[in-house]
């Protein structure tokens, strides 16, 4: 079992590294995109604190996180 978690978990490493290759975003970036669309999904509203606490980023850098997002079509 141990074993199937831990190539789960580097095949999605693998991916993670991928799609940010492709879309040209830092790790920060596509885990708040994830948790954006999980919200979403929900139906409930993601606010910038939720990010900051979600993360453990700063304010500052969910600002300019929240920038990038909205900037590039994503938010």
């Amino acid at each position: 079992m141990l074993k199937l978690l831990r190539q789960y978990r580097d095949a999605e490493t693998t991916m993670r590294t991928g799609v940010r290759a492709d879309m040209d975003m830092g790790e920060k970036d596509i885990l708040a995109l994830r948790h954006l669309i999980s919200a979403e999904g929900r139906g409930a509203v993601m606010r910038q604190k939720d990010i900051v606490s979600l993360l453990g980023i700063t304010n500052a850098s969910t600002s300019i996180l929240v920038g990038r997002l909205v900037r590039d079509g994503y938010a």
